[in-house]
C-alpha cells in the first residue's frame, strides 16, 4: 500500500515520495556520466519511458545508439523529437531498428544483425513492455505479456551477451537494465510458472 501511496505522491509532483532504493543507491540524471565512445541498445526506445532513455543516452554523448521498436511512426516522431532537442547531428548516432519482442525469431535475426555491425556493446536496456490487456497471445501461441515483458528480452540478452562480455573483459564498464513494475504482486499466490498451460491462463482483466 505504501507504494501505490508513494507513487501517487509522485505523480502529483511531490520529489522523493518514492524510496524504493536506499539514498546511497538514488541517482538523477545530473549523475549519468559521458558516455562518449558507447554503444547502447535502448527497446521500446520510440515512446515513453524508453524514449525518455533514449533522449538522456543521446544528451551524454553516446556514440551510437540503436532504438529497438515496432512501430515506424513512433521511431519517426521519436527522432524528430531527437533532432529538435539536440540538434540534426544526432540523428547520425541513431539507428532504428523495427522489432517486436513478442515474436522470437525477429528478435533472434535483430540481435544477430546489431552483433554483426559493432565490435562493442556497454549499455543495454529492456524498456518495451506491455500493460495490463486483454488476454492474447505471440505467434508461439505463448501469453502475449510473458512473451514480450520476459521471454523477449532473454532472447536479446542471450544472443548479445558475448559482446557484451567482450566489452567488459576489454575494462569498460558494461550494464544491462530492465525496466520493471511491481506488477508481479497481483500474481494469484499459487503461480508457479511450471508450464506454458499456466502461463497463458487468463485470470481476467485486471490481472
Amino acid at each position: 500500500m505504501q507504494v501505490i501511496k508513494d507513487t501517487i505522491a509522485e505523480n502529483f509532483g511531490i520529489p522523493g515520495a518514492h524510496q524504493l532504493a536506499k539514498p546511497e543507491h538514488q541517482f538523477t540524471l545530473d549523475d549519468v556520466p559521458d558516455l562518449t565512445g558507447k554503444v547502447a541498445i535502448v527497446t521500446g526506445g520510440s515512446e515513453g519511458v524508453g524514449l525518455a532513455s533514449a533522449t538522456t543516452l543521446l544528451k551524454h554523448g553516446v556514440s551510437k545508439l540503436f532504438v529497438l521498436s515496432p512501430n515506424p511512426d513512433h521511431a519517426k516522431k521519436a527522432i524528430e523529437l531527437f533532432e529538435k532537442e539536440l540538434g540534426a547531428s544526432v540523428t547520425d548516432r541513431v539507428t532504428w531498428v523495427p522489432c517486436d519482442l513478442s515474436d522470437w525469431s525477429q528478435t533472434q535475426t535483430v540481435a544477430n544483425m546489431i552483433a554483426s555491425q559493432i565490435d562493442r556493446l556497454d549499455i543495454l536496456l529492456h524498456v518495451a513492455g506491455r500493460g495490463v490487456m486483454t488476454a492474447q497471445r505471440n505467434k508461439d501461441d505463448v501469453d502475449l505479456h510473458m512473451a514480450l515483458n520476459h521471454f523477449g528480452p532473454v532472447v536479446l540478452t542471450g544472443i548479445l551477451l558475448p559482446l557484451l562480455k567482450r566489452t567488459a573483459e576489454s575494462g569498460a564498464t558494461v550494464r544491462i537494465a530492465t525496466a520493471g513494475s511491481n506488477l508481479h504482486q497481483s500474481a494469484p499466490k499459487e503461480t508457479k510458472f511450471a508450464d506454458i498451460a499456466e502461463l497463458n491462463t487468463d485470470y481476467g482483466p485486471n490481472s
